[in-house]
């Protein structure tokens, strides 16, 4: 490992902090294993890339800056999009094709029973919360309302690698969250309840937190990109990363336990890794939100 960028008492390798990860020879094959689990997924897999346009079409899309690769020592850019890279058989590379491939393209964790339609997610879940009428079908709602229905009462601080908050909910929000529960069939689909942490901050990338609901794990996600969000002189803006995650199997459970119209909601944050010493992870907030149709 090359070592570079400091946190305060403690080192960090390059390869934690997004900025310097090239300048480490391992980035390179970090990426190519990436790129031949990629091709893996589409061949052995036989799974189908994105074919949105706006996907395809990269980031100016959004009315960001085209992606850039530089050719030669000069900076001569070659400005790609996603388009550009469907296949490793027929890239499109700086004006010409360009094709390679893996001796491995194996996939012996790889679980070839498709993915649950979300229809499919919905229909067991009506059935887990005894809702009526699903012989007929559901019939879903393209628009969906958001609502507030607790936060945390300020911003937490990791340390340690974890923290706890109790999240106040709101009296008449937690009310329609039991009252779509009580009244879930195929024509009224109950509300999801997510949770969102908000202005996520620190000085490393290289760390996962994992979250838990009411002593219940939910979902562990990684702070790739973590340190630049953090800093004010970049695209962010230092506002931090911004994470959702959805617990309501929780909710549901809550509700057939006869317990949803509790007044608060307990949140445990634990990270991966130990922090080096003097350094933090922030947390702006901590949001409890219904999404409802």
């Amino acid at each position: 490992m090359v070592w570079g960028q400091s946190t305060k008492n403690e080192q960090i390798g390059i390869m934690g902090v997004t900025a310097t990860t090239a300048l480490d020879p391992i980035f390179y094959l970090h990426h190519a294993n990436i790129d031949r689990i990629w091709d893996a997924w589409n061949v052995t897999g036989q799974n189908s890339n994105p074919s949105d346009v706006t996907w395809l079409a990269g980031p100016s899309a959004n009315g960001n800056s085209r992606l850039a690769i530089p050719l030669d020592s000069k900076g001569t850019p070659w400005y790609c999009t996603p388009a550009d890279v469907q296949t490793t058989n027929n890239l499109k590379y700086n004006g010409s094709n360009y094709s390679y491939s893996y001796d491995d393209l194996s996939l012996t964790s790889y679980n070839t029973t498709p993915p649950s339609e979300v229809r499919g997610n919905l229909s067991k879940r009506l059935s887990k919360l005894d809702a009526t009428d699903l012989e007929k079908g559901i019939k879903m709602n393209n628009k969906s309302n958001s609502e507030l229905v607790g936060a945390s009462s300020g911003p937490l601080s990791l340390t340690g690698g974890g923290t706890k908050t109790t999240v106040q909910l709101y009296t008449s929000a937690c009310k329609s969250v039991s009252k779509s529960l009580l009244k879930a069939s195929v024509s009224s689909i109950p509300d999801e309840v997510y949770l969102q942490l908000e202005g996520i901050k620190g000085g490393s990338d290289s760390n996962f937190l994992s979250v838990y609901v009411n002593q219940k794990f939910v979902k562990t996600v990684s702070l790739i990109g973590l340190l630049e969000a953090s800093m004010k002189n970049t695209p962010h803006g230092g506002s931090g990363l911004t994470y959702k995650f959805n617990f309501t199997d929780i909710v549901d459970d809550l509700h057939l336990s006869g317990n949803i119209d509790v007044a608060s909601i307990n949140v445990q944050i634990k990270t991966k890794n130990p922090l080096p010493d003097g350094s933090e992870i922030t947390i702006g907030r901590v949001g409890i939100y219904r999404l409802g149709q």
